[in-house]
């Protein structure tokens, strides 16, 4: 794993000492691989995932992160709609046109389970 602590995860200065995360025994790399969420993939439940990724985000790289996740998902079998939002930021404004997208998603999603 290739981690670029000033690229992908520079709030974790405030808690870096002596090559360990205050309050975790691991070292640096060790504690960011396993709360990665592409870690986590092999263990996420088969339901359909709608991924969002705002093009205009200053905080998570769409190549290094968003596209990596959707790859592995899909990799693993899953059910994802990737949405990439021109307009979009980090977190907000959501335009509405994706919360509307947002809620077709998730009524089509309930309807398959029932």
């Amino acid at each position: 794993m290739n981690i670029n602590v000033i690229e992908d995860v520079a709030w974790i200065g405030s808690k870096y000492v002596e090559g360990n995360i205050q309050g975790y025994p691991e070292s640096l790399e060790a504690v960011l691989s396993e709360h990665s969420p592409i870690e986590q993939v092999a263990a996420l439940p088969d339901i359909p995932y709608r991924i969002i990724h705002g093009e205009n985000d200053p905080a998570v790289s769409k190549q290094n992160h968003s596209d990596k996740m959707v790859a592995a998902m899909r990799e693993q079998g899953l059910s994802v709609e990737y949405a990439e939002v021109s307009e979009l930021k980090h977190v907000c404004p959501i335009p509405l046109r994706v919360l509307e997208e947002n809620i077709t998603f998730v009524t089509k999603a309930m309807n398959q389970s029932a």
